[in-house]
């Protein structure tokens, strides 16, 4: 999470809102701390998303007299029952400061911000895909050793094809500007698309025909290796007749084939080392002193170089995607928001980034933050890397909804708020509540529905602390 959060945020609403007078409705609705900061989200007759609201009490009279109902908690929505005077609308701008693992929303216009949060996307497809390409090959190996193998029934990857680990990426980005869509009334949607030169990241110093040519200009990667490492194994210093050109961090680690990820290695050396990466390796092997020095000698960019490509592959198809489902969409760039945010004073953080690429970073911010992390909708049993009792895996998993429940759901239990982490078909549903401490297991007619989360974790932070509702 990003410092310098602030501000509170609503909770629930009961179900039935005549057994709370209208001072223990505004007080449930609320949490004081410096200062009474509550946001109600408002739709017409028709669904049309209004300006959010925060009289309290005027709620609970709409509520009260059945003129509105509740439709949504994350967030709070009230749906009107009448055709309402008058439809005074300031339109909002929404920014996107779009991530390779973090994105940051902020819905703004000139008088005030409405909304920010963050949302985390998955990061483990890949890992996922390995694990089912593992598990299919090897059954087939075993039952249908005797069917030739065929090359040709794999999906066409044609133009606009992307990885499903990025594509997953994409589609939590486009979900959250659609979720918005339905409680704001957005008027245009800004998006930040980032472009990172990779060389210049890896050499700052890189220029003129160097840059054009690259570092493997007349070399071949071995005598470029052998020149780089002064003929000498990088890990144990050995001179030997033959090497062997070895990842630093392994293919079966997510590791590239690009030439900084690339070394030169003796056999013994390449042989201990496996799948562990060089910086595991050498703190393993060598002594402290030692291994000091080796891990200055490795570049410090890897994992950052990784996101940049990711974000290299989607900043056009997300902007491609959101500019066919709404009318008024536009890009900016990072050093635009970063010109505004340091203008306007403010710390580094996603969400202050969306707010600054709005336009708005000087208007009053919203007090809540909220944190969204992405979670596995329903995790089927082939993707598991341990086998059940006998190495024998269960045919079929608990359908996606048992007893009306499916997981990640929130629910009430002792006017406390939980969310579903596993479920029994007896009935036994194991509860997580919003701080990450685990409850006993409860039964399900014990437990209140409040909202489905489509495999949501949904968190609300202030002042880096999280609030429990």
């Amino acid at each position: 999470m990003a410092k310098a959060l602030k501000g509170v945020v609503y909770t629930r609403l009961p179900h039935k809102i005549n057994q709370f007078k209208r001072k223990d409705f505004v007080k449930r609705m609320t949490k004081t701390t410096t200062q009474k900061v509550t946001q109600v989200c408002v739709l017409d007759q028709n669904g049309q998303p209004l300006m959010p609201t925060q009289r309290l009490g005027k709620v609970y009279r709409l509520l009260k007299t059945k003129k509105a109902h509740i439709v949504a908690y994350e967030p709070f929505t009230i749906k009107l029952n009448y055709e309402p005077q008058t439809h005074i609308i300031q339109p909002m701008t929404l920014g996107v400061d779009s991530g390779a693992i973090h994105s940051g929303y902020s819905l703004a216009n000139e008088h005030r911000e409405y909304y920010n949060a963050e949302v985390i996307a998955r990061d483990n497809i890949s890992k996922n895909i390995s694990d089912k390409r593992m598990y299919r090959r090897n059954r087939r190996s075993r039952k249908t050793h005797y069917r030739k193998p065929r090359f040709n029934n794999r999906k066409n990857k044609g133009e606009g094809w992307i990885p499903p680990s990025l594509k997953q990426k994409v589609e939590v980005q486009v979900k959250e500007i659609e979720h918005l869509h339905q409680y704001f009334p957005i008027e245009n949607i800004i998006i930040e698309v980032a472009e990172f030169d990779i060389q210049k990241i890896t050499n700052p110093d890189i220029s003129g025909k160097e840059y054009q040519q690259g570092t493997l200009q007349g070399y071949n990667i071995r005598n470029y290796l052998l020149e780089k490492y002064n003929h000498k194994c990088f890990y144990c210093d050995k001179e030997v007749s033959t090497f062997e050109v070895e990842h630093m961090i392994p293919r079966a680690r997510k590791g590239s084939n690009r030439i900084d990820n690339l070394t030169l290695s003796c056999h013994n050396c390449n042989q201990k080392k496996g799948t562990l990466t060089a910086e595991e390796f050498i703190r393993q092997t060598l002594t402290p002193q030692k291994a000091a020095q080796k891990l200055r000698q490795l570049p410090k960019t890897k994992q950052l170089l990784k996101y940049m490509a990711h974000m290299n592959a989607t900043r056009w198809v997300l902007y491609n995607t959101i500019k066919e489902m709404y009318d008024s969409v536009s890009i900016t760039y990072g050093y635009i928001t970063k010109y505004n945010r340091i203008n306007a004073g403010l710390p580094k953080a996603h969400h202050i980034d969306a707010k600054c690429i709005t336009g708005f970073s000087t208007v009053p911010s919203f007090d809540v933050t909220v944190v969204k992390t992405k979670m596995r909708r329903h995790n089927r049993q082939l993707h598991r890397a341990t086998f059940s009792k006998g190495h024998i895996r269960r045919a079929a998993v608990l359908p996606k909804l048992v007893h009306g429940f499916q997981l990640y759901d929130i629910v009430l239990f002792n006017n406390h708020r939980y969310y579903i982490k596993s479920r029994r078909s007896s009935g036994s549903f194991a509860l997580v509540s919003l701080e990450g401490l685990k409850d006993t297991e409860r039964i399900y007619k014990k437990l209140t529905f409040l909202a489905h989360t489509n495999a949501y974790l949904t968190n609300y932070y202030i002042n880096d602390k999280i609030l429990v509702c």
